[in-house]
């Protein structure tokens, strides 16, 4: 599938490289969850609601794109403790609504494994551009393949 030209940008701005201002982009946003592998941090857990997880405000109004890599304490439960931020493109402001959101999440033992009070690596990719929800959604699966730093 080729993308326009306005989508290759995405990955560029999650890279660390450039951060928009403020553009007028009035098309569609989304956001990807993905669970991220890192010695020393297990997966034992998975979202119980695998709903997508919601753009923040401040970020969806001034058309920024961005990425935020969080460490969260789950509990023999299920229930999130802490959220840290690891790092984060605009910024830890920015991608703050997130951490709210992250944190009243409840999570399922993973397949084969038992539930324990474990820490986990969740990346969280903000994309929007004027184009369809499947090209958007497409970029960016292909943003979350660069790092957030």
């Amino acid at each position: 599938m080729k993308l326009s030209s306005s989508l290759l940008i995405l990955p560029v701005l999650c890279s660390g490289l450039a951060v928009s201002a403020k553009p007028a982009i009035s098309g569609s946003g989304t956001v990807v969850y993905s669970a991220v592998s890192s010695e020393g941090v297990s997966q034992y857990w998975t979202r119980a609601d695998a709903s997508p997880p919601k753009y923040p405000v401040v970020m969806a109004k001034n058309g920024w794109v961005g990425c935020g890599v969080f460490k969260v304490s789950i509990d023999a439960e299920g229930k999130t403790g802490d959220v840290n931020v690891l790092s984060a493109i605009p910024g830890n402001h920015q991608i703050r609504p997130a951490v709210k959101e992250i944190k009243s999440w409840r999570w399922t033992a993973a397949d084969g494994q038992t539930a324990q009070p474990a820490e986990q690596l969740v990346r969280l990719d903000f994309c929007m551009a004027k184009a369809a929800p499947e090209q958007v959604q497409a970029a960016c699966e292909v943003q979350s393949q660069y790092p957030c730093q």
